[in-house]
């Protein structure tokens, strides 16, 4: 659009990304393809690919919070190695014991939708542009937090960490420090 000195334009654009795997073919196993390494821990495959959902769909635990103490552990479903100040994962099959069946599809990384929009300007001999961007709906996997906050190895952690839980610092969401992590709090 023009008038007279001042001129502009803008566009944008919009996308929608919708995706389901309908069959597969040639994987190893005939049903499921495995991607990424969360093997912090026992983490397994980050991903899996499988007929029904959207392609390289995260798949892991769901953390239910905290146990905040050993009344809680013992009536919830048996983790190996488990104490207060470990993560509470779900028991998703309802067997009373938290393997790796209790694993479930967590989302996509990939957008629901994409959008942007352009804006640019011209005064004389004056200009303007401005863009904008963005995705929304995916999820993300923060490998860092792992690293940082999960404590796999007792060093180079963040300051996160001295708001571990302890039995006077139950407020937080990041899992007791201790060597080893025997409840595999990093999955």
């Amino acid at each position: 659009k023009a008038s007279g000195d001042f001129k502009y334009d803008i566009t944008g654009v919009f996308g929608l990304d919708r995706n389901k795997v309908l069959s597969l073919t040639g994987s190893a196993n005939g049903s499921i393809v495995s991607g990424g390494d969360a093997d912090f821990g026992g983490g397994g495959p980050l991903t899996n690919t499988v007929v029904g959902q959207p392609i390289q769909s995260f798949y892991g635990y769901v953390v239910q919070g905290i146990f905040q103490n050993a009344a809680e552990v013992s009536g919830h479903a048996t983790q190996t190695g488990a104490a207060p100040g470990d993560l509470k994962f779900k028991d998703r099959d309802g067997n009373g014991v938290i393997d790796a069946n209790d694993r479930e599809f967590l989302g996509s990384y990939l957008p629901k939708f994409t959008y942007s929009l352009n804006y640019a300007a011209t005064y004389k001999n004056f200009d303007l542009s401005l863009f904008f961007q963005g995705v929304y709906g995916n999820k993300i996997f923060n490998a860092e937090k792992i690293i940082l906050q999960g404590m796999p190895r007792l060093f180079n952690a963040s300051t996160d960490v001295l708001n571990a839980w302890t039995p006077t610092n139950t407020n937080t969401d990041i899992p007791r420090a201790v060597s080893g992590d025997p409840n595999g709090n990093v999955r």
